[in-house]
């Protein structure tokens, strides 16, 4: 019997192994201009997105399923919207004042679907304030919240640290400070998450 359990050991480390092995450095995963690996017991992945994306947007549902079932106990996730024109300003202005309302659950598969599925114009900040207001926020509150210093100030940081990563496009995962991946490099979803999980144990150790 224990032969046995150490035979199935070893196949199961074999085979984390060779998994490990099919990703390399360039080709699956870069690393990052300005990196700066993290300090604490938790490895950080912060995936940079936009709401007006679709690729962001088709890819959300695998990220909820990664976040439930397979993201290692270790890691910490934060999502962080980016933007280069007004329309995408004002959907990463409506990500962090439902983060600063408390309702970011609520809210983040509500902003996808009334941009790509009910065409919410999101250049005109009164729609943005009624989809708000139609899922329970006041009008006032809501006001205050999207002009806040807070969401100035997230919106600032957001944009810098994407830029001193030298990102180039949407969506896109930085792991541990240090490890650029995306799905072009990835592939498929179901590579993107594994490589993810790699790197968070990579950087873990």
């Amino acid at each position: 019997m224990k032969q046995i359990f150490l035979v199935i050991c070893a196949l199961l480390v074999s085979s984390f192994t060779f998994a490990a092995a099919d990703f390399k450095e360039g080709v699956d995963y870069k690393k990052v201009e300005n990196a700066k690996p993290g300090k604490g017991d938790s490895v950080e992945i912060i995936e940079f997105f936009n709401y007006a994306c679709p690729h962001c947007k088709n890819l959300d549902p695998f990220i909820e399923e990664w976040r439930k079932s397979d993201k290692p106990e270790s890691v910490s996730f934060k999502q962080v919207p980016v933007f280069w024109n007004s329309l995408y300003e004002n959907t990463a202005k409506a990500y962090h004042t439902a983060e600063y309302l408390k309702i970011s659950e609520k809210m983040h598969p509500i902003i996808f679907e009334a941009i790509h599925e009910k065409n919410v114009n999101f250049e005109d900040e009164a729609a943005i304030k009624n989809l708000f207001v139609e899922n329970g926020v006041d009008g006032k509150e809501f006001d205050k919240k999207y002009n806040s210093f807070y969401v100035k100030q997230n919106l600032a940081l957001g944009s810098k640290q994407f830029q001193n990563y030298k990102l180039k496009s949407v969506p896109v995962f930085v792991v541990d400070g240090q490890w650029e991946v995306s799905l072009q490099t990835a592939q498929t979803h179901q590579r993107l998450f594994k490589i993810l999980n790699y790197l968070a144990e990579r950087s873990a150790k």
